[in-house]
């Protein structure tokens, strides 16, 4: 494999700081309208808005840019003062729960999101897109 190819469609980092530069204005807009729920209920589709990916999609889709929302489950990383590390009791119960039957690595989030900013991933805008191994299924 060669290096990574860079994709043609440009990206936009979205913050969540109270005056985001680089959040649309519809997305903005959407999220401060759904005041009282957080964004990850927001991006469940318990939102008016059915999600967090839609609305910014449409607003950038003209320009050429792609909205998705990425949603990991439980992931081993170092959030939460890499909590899977400090208590290992709990992976196995968690693990339990997936239908792969273990816990997510940073690489199966990671390469989701390499395949969707990259040119596999196009076509594939306003997805709200769950990466859980499959979490209570």
């Amino acid at each position: 494999m060669g290096a990574p190819q860079r994709s043609s469609v440009p990206t936009v980092p979205i913050t969540t700081d109270n005056a985001p530069p680089s959040c649309g204005e519809g997305v903005w807009r959407a999220l401060r309208r759904d005041r009282g729920r957080s964004p990850r209920r927001v991006a469940d589709g318990e939102g008016r808005h059915g999600g967090a990916a839609g609305p910014g999609a449409k607003e950038f889709s003209a320009r050429g840019i792609r909205v998705n929302a990425v949603s990991p489950g439980a992931t081993r990383t170092r959030l939460a003062d890499d909590a899977f590390t400090r208590f290992p009791e709990v992976v196995p119960a968690i693990a339990a729960r997936t239908a792969f039957g273990r816990v997510g690595e940073p690489g199966d989030v990671g390469s989701l999101i390499a395949a969707l900013v990259g040119d596999d991933g196009r076509w594939i805008t306003a997805q709200d897109i769950e990466v859980s191994g499959g979490y209570r299924l």
